[in-house]
């Protein structure tokens, strides 16, 4: 059978995508994932990167998103990277607690347009990628600082890259052997609530290209990249070697993956639905609420759990602050984009609703993203309460077909796409594994960059 990194190159180079659940589920994940890139293009630090990009040129390889002019694959990878993450509005695994698809997507698709392949290559290198990046992830217990989305994210993006420049498996084991030098992330820029906290899924994406090219060149990359000495395993979080290749090729991890309602941090949105729940079942109003407090696990306060600061970096204090998010649930009838720009999470009037939430840790719940509980205390209910333990767009509550293109309208008309040729680019995202170009996909829009 070989070693577990022979066995995830093989993997990556021999799989096919046809029908059934998992095409589906991918292309839903395609589709949600380049919208909130659409809307991301615009958003603090990002409009700055993009126009980097433009300014230092090379060749066109690849198209940032909504812009007519390309640029090399590995710097639209990293772009259009950053724009997926700015408004932590993607997909999120609730197991592997990653963001793979916005490593692997942006990686993927611009080497796909480069080298001219056809939705389909594109549909299952794509998946190929995020299926190992998950395994990888699940099999470790992320309890340390990295940012697992980066430090499993860029082998993901490595093998997808590979597969697409036809570098079979012995190329792409060296790619992800070389990958082992780039894998790098951190919490901090999270717990910090910084703008370094959507590029670091962009460098994963950027570096899984470089890591593939490499490779192509005839670099050799570390056999033990995994379960080596100074392997993946012994360098991160020591993981299960078992656990990464079971029912590998005949389970599809992948489909778990949760596309999300709400444009804040994973671990809000529970409570964000509890808010909800409450607001609409007993027909409150926010000007009644006499006080507030949410209930989490230990580690989603480690995560979002500090004090609502906008001063800096307004935009992530917004989305990486269950006050605030639990604030919005109270005063929104559906948090959206709209929640998040900088100046409206500075409101005073919602500042101060959002410090008015108590935070209560309660050490017995192991959860990282589930269960939350919201007490809302008003003169005529008294105490009203409730806990959510599954979360909204999960796949135990999935978006339907048509919530998830209600959101991927949003997006893209808040990235600025034109109304008109929003229905015409979803279909065509959503058929995309028989263009025989996936360059296809922006037929018509480059007249109206």
């Amino acid at each position: 059978m070989g070693t577990v990194a022979e066995r995830l190159a093989g993997f990556a180079a021999d799989l096919q995508i046809g029908g059934g659940p998992a095409a589906h589920a991918a292309r839903r994940l395609v589709l949600d994932t380049i919208a909130v890139g659409w809307a991301g293009r615009e958003a603090p630090g990002i409009a700055a990167i993009r126009e980097q990009a433009l300014q230092r040129g090379g060749r066109a390889e690849a198209r940032l998103w909504g812009e007519a002019l390309g640029v090399p694959a590995s710097e639209a990878a990293f772009a259009n990277g950053c724009s997926v993450a700015a408004l932590d509005f993607d997909a999120v695994h609730e197991g592997s607690i990653l963001h793979a698809d916005a490593v692997v997507l942006p990686a993927a698709l611009a080497v796909a347009e480069w080298q001219g392949r056809s939705g389909q290559e594109f549909l299952s290198a794509y998946v190929a990628g995020i299926e190992l990046a998950h395994r990888l992830s699940l099999a470790t217990p992320r309890d340390g600082g990295w940012f697992g989305t980066s430090t499993a994210g860029v082998f993901g993006a490595a093998a997808a890259v590979a597969r697409l420049m036809d570098l079979g498996a012995e190329g792409i084991h060296n790619a992800l052997g070389i990958a082992l030098s780039l894998s790098s992330g951190t919490k901090q820029a999270i717990v910090e609530r910084t703008l370094t906290k959507r590029l670091q899924s962009a460098f994963a994406a950027r570096s899984g290209v470089h890591a593939a090219l490499a490779a192509a060149a005839g670099v050799t990359g570390p056999r033990d990249w995994l379960e080596g000495q100074f392997g993946w395993f012994s360098l991160y979080e020591m993981g299960d070697p078992s656990r990464v290749v079971d029912g590998l090729g005949s389970r599809f991890e992948f489909i778990e993956t949760g596309i999300k309602k709400y444009p804040f941090c994973l671990c809000t949105h529970a409570a964000i639905d509890a808010a909800q729940a409450l607001m609409s079942q007993h027909s409150l109003s926010a000007s009644e609420i006499e006080g507030v407090e949410v209930t989490i696990s230990p580690y989603m306060n480690r995560i979002v759990g500090g004090a609502f600061d906008p001063s800096g970096d307004a935009q992530v204090a917004g989305q990486f602050s269950i006050q605030y998010a639990v604030a919005r649930g109270l005063a929104a009838s559906a948090p959206g984009l709209e929640e998040i720009q900088p100046d409206n999470v500075r409101d005073p009037q919602i500042g101060r609703l959002a410090r008015s939430v108590a935070i209560r840790i309660e050490p017995s719940w192991p959860g990282k993203l589930t269960p939350a509980a919201v007490a809302i205390r008003t003169a005529r209910h008294g105490v009203l309460s409730r806990i959510v333990d599954r979360l909204p767009g999960s796949a135990e509550r999935p978006l339907s077909d048509e919530e998830l293109e209600a959101k991927a309208t949003a997006c893209l008309a808040a990235g600025g796409m034109v109304q008109a040729q929003i229905p015409h680019f979803i279909a065509r995202i959503s058929g995309i594994d028989s263009l025989a170009r996936v360059s296809e996909l922006f037929l018509e829009l480059e007249t109206a960059c």
